[in-house]
């Protein structure tokens, strides 16, 4: 349909910064949305194993 001339025109803005208030908060509801256990696993959960 465009014969190889078609334009990409979007731009990626960036992401801002969840403000530290909000950051608990926002982590544990997207936990519970995806069923997932509430507290945040420790990086030791996954190594030497």
């Amino acid at each position: 349909a465009t014969e190889g001339r078609a334009m990409w025109s979007t731009e990626f803005a960036g992401f801002e910064t969840l403000p530290a208030s909000l950051l608990k908060e926002i982590v544990l509801q997207i936990r519970q949305r995806k069923g997932l256990k509430s507290e945040v696993p420790k990086a030791s959960d996954f190594v030497g194993q």
